[in-house]
C-alpha cells in the first residue's frame, strides 16, 4: 500500500539498496561525484552511502515537507490527496497538525538548493519525489501547481539542475559536467511509492 513519508523515517527496502548500487555503478562510470548532501532521514542517507562519494554531507535542508500527523504513515488515496492540494493550492500558509506551512518549507529548500556551495566539485543531492518536484514545477520561476501534484521521478532516478537559471531535466546518464548540482530521489521504500 502506497503511504505517506515526509518525516517519517522509513528504511530502504531490499529493492531499493538494489536500485541504489545499480545507479551507484553507473555514476562512477560517469566519473563520480565528489560530494552527496543528504538530509537527516535514513533514506536518504542509505541511498548516498551506497551511491558512494568521498564526501557525505548531511543538511537538513535537503529534507521533505513535514506534513505531519493528518499525512505522514497514512495511506497515499484520493480524499488524502485532495487533502494534500487543499495546503498546496492557495492554502499555502496553512499548517497541517504537527507539520510545517508548504510555504515556509517551499521557500527553505527553494533557498538551500539554488545557493548551496560545492564550487567545482561534482556535487548531487540525494533527496525526495517532491523536493525534486518542487524544482519541476518552478521552472520558469513561478511555481505551477498543476506540475506540483504529488506523483513524481521514479525511485533513484537522477536530475540536472542549473543554480543560475532554475531549470531542471533528467540526466542523460553518460557524463557528470561539473557546475551542475545532481539530484536524486533516494532508493524505494517499505512503505509502498
Amino acid at each position: 500500500m502506497r503511504r505517506w513519508r515526509g518525516y517519517k523515517d522509513v528504511d530502504l527496502s531490499f529493492t531499493g539498496r538494489v536500485m541504489a548500487s545499480l545507479l551507484g555503478k553507473k555514476i562512477r562510470e560517469a566519473g563520480g561525484f565528489d560530494i552527496i548532501y543528504h538530509d537527516h532521514l535514513s533514506r536518504c542517507y542509505d541511498t548516498a552511502r551506497i551511491i558512494e562519494a568521498p564526501v557525505l554531507a548531511e543538511d537538513r535542508h535537503a529534507g521533505p515537507w513535514n506534513m505531519g500527523q493528518l499525512f505522514e504513515g497514512r495511506p497515499i488515496n484520493e480524499d488524502s490527496l485532495r487533502m494534500a492540494r487543499w495546503y498546496i493550492v492557495g492554502n499555502q500558509d496553512a499548517v497541517p497538525p504537527g507539520g510545517e506551512p508548504f510555504k515556509i518549507w517551499s521557500l527553505r529548500w527553494y533557498r538551500w538548493v539554488k545557493n548551496v556551495e560545492f564550487g567545482f566539485a561534482a556535487a548531487a543531492v540525494v533527496t525526495h519525489n517532491r523536493n525534486i518536484q518542487y524544482l519541476y514545477a518552478m521552472q520558469g520561476g513561478e511555481f505551477d501547481h498543476s506540475v506540483y501534484d504529488c506523483h513524481g521521478p521514479d525511485f533513484c532516478t537522477v536530475h540536472v539542475f542549473n543554480q543560475r537559471t532554475g531549470e531542471i531535466a533528467p540526466w542523460g546518464g553518460k557524463s557528470l559536467p561539473t557546475g551542475f548540482l545532481y539530484l536524486i530521489r533516494h532508493g524505494d521504500t517499505d512503505f509502498g511509492t
